[in-house]
Formats: C-alpha cells, structure tokens, sequence
C-alpha cells in the first residue's frame, strides 16, 4: 500500500509525523504541527537541535 499523500489532506494541526527536506537539503521527521509552528528556514540541524544520526566523514 502506498503510504504517500497529498499536502492539501493533511492539517496544520496533525500531529501526524512525516518526512521533511529543508532548502538546505537536510532530511528529518517531524509533526506537521511543529512544522507549520516553526519559523521559515529553521532546520534542526542548521540551528545545532538536532545532530546527525549517523557521523559525517570529511575526506
């Protein structure tokens, strides 16, 4: 089963947690809800509330 949906079906208020890809090109999951709280360009990464799951290699 398809578990994708249309943005248009999901309140800003659902508390449902999707998947998320900021202008920055960070991935992560959050609440619709924290999502449409948050201020424009706030990736959890970028402002350090977040870290990284897995370490990034500099090469």
């Amino acid at each position: 089963m398809d578990k994708r949906f249309k943005p248009a079906a999901v309140q800003a208020i659902s508390r449902k947690l999707v998947w998320w890809r900021d202008e920055c090109g960070h991935v992560y999951q959050m609440a619709v809800l924290g999502r449409a709280r948050a201020k424009p360009g706030c990736c959890p990464y970028c402002s350090g509330r977040k870290r990284p799951e897995r370490p990034i290699r500099l090469d």
